[in-house]
C-alpha cells in the first residue's frame, strides 16, 4: 500500500483560507480608522489579528501533515498543536502589554510537578513504543523475566498482559522490560 504524499497545491489550499481572512481583516482595520479609535489600539488589534491568523495557519498545517504520518507520532502532533496554541496566546497577551513572565514561571513549575507525577506513566508509554519498534516479543510468545513467566496475551500502552501456566492473567508494566533480563521462547518453536 502506497502512502499518500502532500502536493504543493494541497498545501497552498491549507494556507489560502487564513491568508484571505487575514487580508480582509487587516484591510478592514485600515479603513476603520476613526477619531474614536486611537491608532495605538488599532495597531494592537492589527497585531492580534496577524498573530491569530499565523497560529491558525500553523494549526491547519499540523492537521494537514498529520494525515500523512504514521499514527505512532500522533502524540507529537498533539503536543505541536498545544505548543502553537500556547505560543499564540502568549503573543496576544504580550501585544496588549500583559506581563507573561509570571505566567511562564507558573507554567514551568506546573510542568515540573506534572512531570514528576507522570514519570511512571511516561516510562510505561515509552516502554510500549520501544516494544513496538524493537519487537523483542509478539503476542503468543512465552516470556520469562525475574519470577514472572507466561504467554504474551496483549501489549497495551501501560502494561503487557501475560497468562501464566495456571491460566492467571499477570499485568507487567512496560517499563519493566527495559530494566530486567528477558528470556523469550517464540511461539514458532
Amino acid at each position: 500500500m502506497e502512502t499518500k504524499k502532500p502536493t504543493k497545491w494541497k498545501i497552498l489550499n491549507v494556507i489560502f483560507l487564513p491568508f484571505v481572512v487575514l487580508s480582509v481583516l487587516v484591510a478592514a482595520l485600515i479603513f476603520v480608522q476613526h477619531e474614536f479609535w486611537p491608532n495605538v489600539l488599532l495597531g494592537k488589534i492589527r497585531s492580534t489579528v496577524i498573530i491569530l491568523c499565523v497560529g491558525w495557519t500553523g494549526l491547519r498545517l499540523i492537521k494537514f501533515y498529520e494525515k500523512f504520518v504514521n499514527s505512532v507520532f500522533g502524540t507529537v502532533f498533539k503536543l505541536s498543536k498545544t505548543a502553537v496554541m500556547v505560543s499564540v496566546l502568549l503573543a496576544v497577551l504580550s501585544t496588549f502589554n500583559i506581563s507573561i513572565t509570571s505566567i511562564l514561571a507558573l507554567g514551568g513549575v506546573s510542568a515540573l510537578a506534572i512531570g514528576f507525577a507522570a514519570r511512571d506513566i511516561l516510562a510505561n508509554l515509552l516502554g510500549y513504543i520501544v516494544i513496538h519498534i524493537d519487537r523483542p516479543f509478539v503476542e503468543g510468545d512465552h516470556v520469562s523475566f525475574g519470577s514472572v513467566k507466561g504467554r504474551v496475551a496483549k501489549v497495551g500502552y501501560r502494561s503487557t498482559e501475560l497468562v501464566n501456566d495456571d491460566g492467571d492473567k499477570v499485568s507487567v508494566p512496560n517499563s519493566t522490560f527495559s530494566s530486567t533480563p528477558l528470556t523469550i521462547k517464540t511461539s514458532s518453536t
